[in-house]
């Protein structure tokens, strides 16, 4: 009985030892763990500057860095200040690009060419044609209604004389290269009636004194010397815009994008057709020329 007892108490000794020795091993294992999370998030002596990861050459840290640490890389909460915030207003950078806008670099802005202006216009009054007429210019020439206050691109601006108006009161009227108007000049209970027609703009100089009657309204476009291209009009059929030209007094109508056609000025070709904004992209030479429809480019 007296062994029996002594068996059982040693047993219970041995138990006991592997307990406390359980205990141990437990409380050292979670000390370890403890200082492995410090050193993780900043309270460790394998902390980087500023409490960071060690990071390899490229700022960044590794997953075996931390696997060397004895801690598994997906169970561990990203570190937030590791990722860097985007502003959404900032340009982002365009390869080949050319030209800076705001803070990216990317293409500047567009400049047109240079359009000469007009220096005066062949004007046809009821029939009659008045060659090379300038800003100041009274027509008819003996009994005037009009003076041209006005040469552009865009036309030829005619202001009434003599206290006429026009049917709404207006006492100005525009008429466009190749255009043709009829206008009712009213004064008092009077009326008359003129037809207007702008057979060409003259660009560079060119042409006889103004005034008298001249001969016939030729339909060029274009004075000696000068080459000029404009845009007449923008078509749009099936969805496909096509343009119609006017290259030194001559028409090349229904050009699409990508057509080539050879002029006495050379070879053009058109680059692009904007028909909501009316402009056509054309290219001549190495020259590059947006037009407006009405606008007349010269050289």
């Amino acid at each position: 009985m007296r062994r029996m007892d002594r068996s059982m108490l040693a047993l219970i000794a041995v138990v006991a030892a592997a307990i406390t020795l359980a205990a141990i091993v437990a409380v050292q294992s979670s000390d370890d763990q403890s200082a492995t999370s410090m050193a993780v998030y900043g309270g460790g002596d394998d902390v980087g500057v500023g409490g960071e990861l060690p990071a390899d050459e490229t700022g960044t840290t590794d997953t075996g860095d931390l696997a060397a640490m004895g801690v598994d890389p997906a169970k561990q909460e990203p570190i937030l200040d590791k990722f860097h915030s985007k502003d959404p207003f900032v340009q982002l950078f365009i390869a080949g690009a050319t030209g800076t806008t705001g803070t990216g670099t990317g293409p500047g802005p567009s400049t047109g060419p240079t359009v000469a202006a007009p220096t005066g216009a062949d004007v046809k009054i009821n029939g009659q044609t008045y060659t090379n007429q300038k800003v100041g210019n009274k027509l008819p020439p003996g009994s005037p209604a009009f003076k041209i206050s006005q040469v552009t691109a865009s036309g030829v601006e005619f202001t009434l004389l003599n206290n006429y108006t026009l049917a709404d009161g207006g006492t100005t009227i525009t008429v466009a290269e190749g255009q043709e108007v009829e206008v009712d000049l009213k004064k008092g209970g009077q009326t008359k009636k003129y037809t207007i027609k702008v057979t060409r703009l003259i660009y560079g100089g060119a042409g006889g004194g103004g005034g008298g009657g001249g001969g016939g309204g030729g339909g060029s476009s274009v004075t000696q010397g000068v080459h000029s291209i404009k845009v007449v009009s923008i078509d749009t059929q099936n969805g496909v815009p096509a343009c119609t030209l006017v290259v030194d007094g001559k028409t090349y109508a229904n050009e699409h994008v990508g057509d080539t056609f050879t002029t006495g000025w050379g070879q053009i070709k058109v680059l692009g057709i904007n028909a909501a904004a009316q402009t056509v992209t054309i290219l001549h030479g190495d020259q590059r020329i947006t037009l407006q429809v009405g606008q007349s480019f010269a050289k």
